[in-house]
């Protein structure tokens, strides 16, 4: 049996902020034309300490004509891709390129929760900061990115935007959901569409959020899904899968879903909204006089569910080695990625 976490995000948990923002206009740029110089140390070898008294960032903003190419993919910004490390390592041959992504500005109209939220794969709707001017909002697509020479940044400054957290507010988490929604380019589950869509169609996915996530998002350290071929004896359930045989996996499933909670005394609260799956609420597809519950409706689909709450320490390590990060925007091929703002 293999199990997967649903990975929570701290901003799948709370409601951002709504403030509108600013739209940031390019800086004009008093630099010549691009060129490939960059600051040197005594030795002629490069000075990294450049780049770090320019204050250049993972999340730093720059206007894309500072590097030749101005509005590249149509966008006016650059934001920096990679890890603040590797900007500022002082090896010009273990980091010799930077990656940036491509954005544009939005107004308040634009920007929407889901995507403020890294839930859809390929879009992120942000906010940069400066210290001077407030925030202001961006488009970022996975898809438009760029290479650059690291050494370029110790002679072209950002603009003086940033995205980055909120440390007064922990629902502003705004470069960590960045940086995970660029990791999850490479990282999410290759999970069956039969799988994801039987979560879909079924509303479980949806009454997760609404009745677990979206109401006791602080108490959940984590949901967590076992899932496995529907097979009649144990044996066969216990078998693990590993993640490429769990993409390949076929109808019907056996699915086990742990919450596990932060404080049990939370534990009840959480148990009676597991309840609610079990109330016949649904129509029955079969017989319109009558309503069935959520877990009936799956196993009708091919997908039998069960529900576990438990504690933190009765959740092992060796549950954690064994899971799989499994969050609700893991999609294959032929599965819709239509998100409402």
């Amino acid at each position: 049996m293999s199990w997967f976490a649903l990975e929570m995000p701290l901003q799948s948990l709370r409601r951002l902020f709504n403030k509108g923002p600013d739209v940031l206009e390019p800086q004009a740029s008093d630099r010549a034309p691009l060129k490939q110089t960059s600051p040197s140390s005594e030795d002629g070898s490069f000075d990294a300490s450049a780049i770090g008294q320019l204050d250049w960032w993972q999340g730093s903003v720059v206007e894309s004509e500072k590097f030749g190419m101005a509005n590249s993919f149509g966008h006016p910004f650059f934001v920096v891709a990679s890890q603040t490390c590797n900007l500022r390592n002082p090896d010009l041959s273990k980091a010799p390129l930077v990656e940036l992504i491509a954005a544009r500005p939005l107004d308040s109209v634009g920007l929407g929760a889901a995507f403020r939220e890294g839930a859809h794969p390929r879009t992120l709707h942000s906010f940069a900061h400066s210290e001077n001017d407030g925030s202001v909002g961006l488009e970022l697509s996975i898809e438009q990115r760029v290479w650059v020479p690291r050494e370029l940044l110790a002679s072209i400054p950002p603009c003086g935007y940033r995205i980055v957290d909120d440390e007064s507010n922990p629902a502003m988490q705004y470069k960590e959901i960045f940086s995970s929604w660029l990791a999850r380019s490479y990282t999410r589950v290759e999970l069956p569409d039969e799988f994801n869509e039987l979560l879909q169609s079924t509303g479980l996915l949806k009454q997760i959020k609404k009745w677990l996530v979206d109401k006791f998002g602080d108490e959940i350290q984590g949901i967590y899904f076992s899932i496995a071929e529907s097979a009649d004896d144990e044996e066969a359930k216990q078998k693990y899968f590993s993640p490429t045989a769990i993409s390949k996996l076929k109808p019907p499933y056996d699915l086990e879903i742990t919450i596990v909670v932060h404080d049990v005394d939370k534990l009840a609260a959480i148990e009676g909204a597991l309840e609610k799956f079990d109330e016949p609420t649904v129509p029955d597809p079969s017989n319109a006089d009558r309503k069935i519950s959520r877990i009936q409706i799956a196993e009708k689909s091919g997908l039998a569910v069960n529900f576990l709450a438990l504690g933190t320490d009765g959740w092992s390590l060796q549950n954690m080695i064994e899971s799989v990060k499994y969050t609700q925007w893991d999609f294959l091929s032929s599965l819709s990625e239509n998100v409402q703002p």
